[in-house]
């Protein structure tokens, strides 16, 4: 029954998630090309280390949704409403 609420909340802040980081890592990775080429000592960026930060992003919201969804779910309606 839990699950049946934390599921759907979890798809959708992974497509969220997902959205943000397809918008975000060619920006980024266009932002610092522009920036590093201003220096002389060259070096390059590795793409790898974007999605490693994207892939730590997803865990972490994944986790932040999961438990305040999870807490929520699990509240006896009838005493929310007796509590406030």
């Amino acid at each position: 029954m839990v699950y049946q609420i934390i599921l759907p909340e979890l798809m959708h802040y992974l497509w969220l998630a997902l959205i943000s980081t397809v918008i975000s890592i060619p920006a980024a990775l266009f932002l610092m090309e522009r920036w590093l080429r201003n220096y002389v000592y060259r070096i390059d960026i590795p793409v790898w280390i974007f999605i490693l930060c994207a892939g730590v992003l997803i865990i972490f919201s994944w986790f932040a949704v999961f438990y305040h969804t999870w807490r929520l779910a699990r509240i006896n309606p009838v005493e929310f409403i007796r509590d406030n």
